[in-house]
């Protein structure tokens, strides 16, 4: 498309004045403050706006346009609603995570209440960040039970609510013979997600179309059509048996929640066609041991704020809501996304991975990276 500018429009428009003037058009001042060049700069720059606003409203039209920065990384537009909506395709929404977390106490002789919303929360981080959860509805401690379950709502929509186990510690909440909480890796019913961003609903909205054809992609499509699914792999090679399908599925929050699977599934088997046994799984969890060293600045920040930094760093790599960095399904180990962990780390002035070795560990497209052995070392640089 010819896009023009101001000084091309303003160039043409001189030269049909000049060609009028052999029909009587009596304009010759073209000079700086003119009105006759005003008024033709005026006409000029309006056209160019015109062609650019053209530019846009044609691009707008085609899935490539949202696919690219920065619009990708954008969560609205009603241009990409609209074309999402002829192909019925609809954006995915925030939503708030839901999981199950263990309260207890020190003393169970008699019965204690932990009250519907009451608050726990998360450590905070170096960032100043705590994430708060809320609890559902009343659950009584009977006498002589220690523990009990407790189902908890995060405070807000996101994906970054979709924490590890181990980091939800804190009773926000102080509820008299209620001691201490913590969450189990399991804890998730429900992941938590953000709102669908442009290029990911562009990206369905293509394979869209591959709901007219019968094969992988019209699997891929149905699956990533549900909330809380990031990432799909589809093994249609017979691998279970004759007819038989697997569609590998990523949540939000790395590996997903029965719940997730068991919608997924019933997605799919709502809107197949054919005999296709299809079933659906999660990644199948390939460990990794990692052994780090991280140096602090002898004169900068706490050794155990550090060592709590480098940790939370650590695990963030196993949890693909929580940064840039973090592994995803079929995603092979590669050193530097390690170093790329550590380089977020405030007064961290060396980094060094001593396990794995290797720089790049490839794993199969239906395995996601989980943390084995983890161990960080924390060393003080000493005066030079």
């Amino acid at each position: 498309m010819n896009i023009k500018d101001a000084a091309t429009v303003y160039a043409e428009l001189k030269a049909d004045a000049q060609a009028e003037e052999a029909n009587g058009l009596k304009v010759r001042n073209y000079r700086r403050g003119g009105v006759w060049r005003t008024l033709l700069w005026l006409v000029a720059r309006a056209a160019a706006a015109l062609y650019s606003l053209i530019e846009l409203a044609v691009n707008m039209a085609f899935l490539d346009y949202w696919e690219a920065e920065p619009q990708s990384s954008q969560t609205s537009s009603i241009v990409l609603d609209w074309i999402a909506g002829l192909l019925d395709v609809q954006r995915k929404t925030a939503r708030k995570a839901q999981g199950t977390v263990t309260v207890g106490r020190n003393d169970a002789s008699g019965s204690t209440t932990f009250p519907a919303g009451a608050v726990v929360a998360t450590v905070q981080d170096d960032q100043g960040l705590t994430l708060r959860f809320v609890c559902d509805a009343d659950v009584i401690l009977a006498a002589g039970e220690a523990e009990k379950s407790v189902a908890v709502t995060a405070e807000n929509v996101g994906s970054s609510y979709n924490t590890g186990g181990g980091l939800i510690t804190v009773l926000e909440s102080a509820i008299e013979g209620i001691d201490y909480v913590r969450n189990p890796e399991d804890w998730i019913t429900v992941e938590g997600c953000d709102t669908e961003t442009n290029g990911k609903l562009a990206a369905r909205c293509r394979l869209k179309w591959q709901e007219l054809s019968y094969g992988p992609g019209l699997y891929e499509s149905l699956a990533q059509a549900v909330q809380g699914v990031e990432s799909v792999t589809v093994v249609d090679n017979n691998p279970r048996s004759v007819g038989t399908v697997d569609v590998i599925i990523e949540g939000s929050a790395g590996s997903p929640s029965p719940a997730l699977l068991a919608a997924v599934q019933a997605h799919i088997d709502s809107c197949k066609v054919g005999t296709d046994d299809v079933l659906v799984q999660g990644p199948t969890a390939k460990l990794l041991d990692l052994s780090v060293v991280a140096t602090k600045h002898y004169q900068e920040g706490e050794l155990s704020a550090f060592l709590a930094a480098v940790e939370a760093a650590m695990a963030d790599l196993f949890q693909p809501s929580s940064a840039d960095y973090a592994f995803h399904m079929g995603e092979n180990y590669r050193r530097k996304k390690v170093t790329d962990a550590a380089a977020e780390i405030e007064h961290c002035v060396n980094f060094e991975v001593q396990t794995p070795s290797l720089a790049e560990i490839e794993i199969g497209s239906n395995e996601l990276l989980q943390p084995g052995t983890v161990t960080v070392r924390v060393v003080t640089a000493g005066k030079r």
